[in-house]
């Protein structure tokens, strides 16, 4: 049933569908209403938008860490060499050193980042066997090699 009004309600069933990683539409299907009028309760009234606040930061996090991985990081991790007796108590620490570690990019992501960035240029093709697109353009010059 679609409704034309706002509804007090609205804030907190659209944060609940936000919080289960629901889009925008999703809300608009949940709450009964259009985007069109979805995106005007947004505008018109403040706590409608702040609903809106956790899905949006999360999704900026996630876009951060999918291109942190794509890219590989480096981290700093502290390693202790303690001495410790039969019960597994610390008796001293002999040496505490900061290693500099590196994670690799990763190749998954770096797909998924570029497939999704750009589709037009890192699309799956898969047209001729093990993905391989066979569409080859042969001039006379070729031909005489």
């Amino acid at each position: 049933m679609k409704t034309n009004r706002y509804q007090p309600d609205f804030p907190v069933r659209a944060a609940a569908v936000i919080r289960n990683g629901g889009s925008e539409s999703a809300v608009a299907q949940a709450l009964g209403i259009t985007l069109t009028a979805l995106k005007r309760y947004r505008q018109l009234h403040a706590e409608f938008e702040t609903a809106f606040w956790p899905g949006e930061t999360a999704d900026r996090d996630v876009e951060q860490a999918l291109f942190k991985r794509a890219r590989g990081f480096r981290y700093e991790e502290v390693q202790l060499e303690e001495l410790v007796d039969r019960e597994g108590k610390v008796l001293e620490t002999l040496k505490k050193r900061t290693v500099v570690k590196e994670v690799p990019p990763d190749l998954r992501a770096v797909l998924f980042w570029l497939t999704n960035r750009c589709p037009e240029r890192w699309k799956e093709k898969g047209a001729g066997p093990a993905g391989i697109e066979e569409s080859y353009a042969f001039d006379e010059a070729d031909e005489r090699l």
